[in-house]
């Protein structure tokens, strides 16, 4: 088994590597899931505090096949991220997407 691990990363766009080709050499992806969306923090630009929200990682993945959208695993959110509630439509969205938001105390046998 093996894992993809970015807890904090700034934009997909500098990222070298495409997400899909990154996620094809993985069994699991844990991936910046620090806010739903750009809004989050009102009176603060999205560029003061880098992280591609959640909704634009769906947006990226949503091509993909349902297998490889299966490996991801939301992490590192804040606490203004509604995602956080299971309950809620942020959540139900990545749900709907095939990802997933980590749990706490989830292991992954490697």
């Amino acid at each position: 088994c093996s894992a993809l691990y970015l807890p904090d990363i700034d934009t997909w766009d500098r990222w070298d590597t495409p997400l899909g080709e990154a996620l094809r050499g993985v069994d699991v992806a844990f991936l910046d899931g620090t806010f739903f969306d750009a809004g989050e923090l009102p009176g603060r630009a999205p560029a003061e505090v880098p992280h591609p929200p959640i909704r634009d990682t769906l947006r990226r993945l949503a091509s993909l096949p349902a297998a490889e959208r299966a490996k991801v695993r939301f992490l590192h959110l804040n606490h203004t991220n509604p995602a956080l509630d299971p309950g809620s439509d942020a959540a139900r969205l990545v749900r709907e997407a095939g990802c997933a938001i980590a749990r706490e105390g989830e292991t992954v046998e490697l």
